[in-house]
């Protein structure tokens, strides 16, 4: 069975076997590096097939849709990757700042105990 697929980013619509779309939208819902070796088999499954059918013209269509829907999958990645480490920066600089933080609270509370037992003294 295969049904039609259409790629906003080429204004391409073509057709598929269902396992590869499903596969392929399995995959990009997965939008993982450790994917792309899954992304490529699939491509070359497509590829097979559609040069099986003598349409290697549309094959290369769908090949041109694939490395761009790849491209696309990677540069989110990169993206989510970059808001990650500076995610990672944000949190380091908040425990730092936690540190800081508490040791002024250690500070206060000692200092605040040498007052009362100043005060304590003088009473």
């Amino acid at each position: 069975m295969a049904r039609s697929k259409f790629n906003p980013a080429t204004s391409v619509t073509f057709r598929m076997p269902d396992i590869a779309l499903e596969k392929l939208d399995k995959l990009a819902l997965e939008n993982s590096h450790d994917r792309t070796a899954e992304i490529n088999e699939a491509c070359r499954h497509w590829i097979a097939i559609g040069g099986a059918s003598g349409n290697e013209t549309l094959t290369q269509q769908k090949v041109s849709a694939l490395g761009e829907e790849l491209a696309c999958m990677n540069a989110r990645l990169e993206k989510q990757e970059e808001a990650i480490l500076l995610l990672k920066e944000t949190i380091d600089r908040l425990e730092k700042n936690n540190s800081t933080l508490l040791a002024v609270i250690e500070s206060n509370e000692h200092t605040i105990k040498r007052l009362l037992e100043t005060i304590s003294r003088q009473q």
